[in-house]
């Protein structure tokens, strides 16, 4: 998510990880890219036989529960079961083809795909 530029308070609400810790990890990767050290490309998950899960939600929230509501994120993500990696990406939309193209880049052809629904 850092990748994406996700602000720091939804990386630390989806992640359930504590504002202070997120900030102090997002400056450590920023300095490893500054370095060339992080990689470029992301890989995919999943292999021959493998199940992944992938999901997707919609974040965000009034400001004190009061006025308009504001611009929500959706959020799709997709985990291996068997080695725990996960990849998470904010999209524009949750139909059909925008899920199928986060699929297509991200999981590997021949593992097992598990959705919510």
């Amino acid at each position: 998510m850092w990748l994406e530029e996700v602000s720091f308070d939804l990386i630390a609400t989806i992640s359930n990880v504590d504002l202070a810790a997120v900030s102090n990890l997002c400056s450590k990767l920023r300095d490893l890219k500054a370095f060339g050290l992080y990689p470029k490309k992301i890989n995919t998950i999943g292999g021959e036989c493998s199940v992944v899960e992938i999901d997707e939600s919609k974040f965000g929230k009034r400001k004190q529960n009061k006025g308009h509501k504001v611009e929500r994120a959706w959020i799709v993500g997709a985990a291996e079961r068997k080695s725990r990696k996960i990849i998470l990406m904010n999209i524009e939309n949750s139909n059909c083809l925008t899920l199928a193209a986060f699929c297509k880049r991200f999981i590997h052809k021949k593992s097992i795909v598990f959705n919510g629904c």
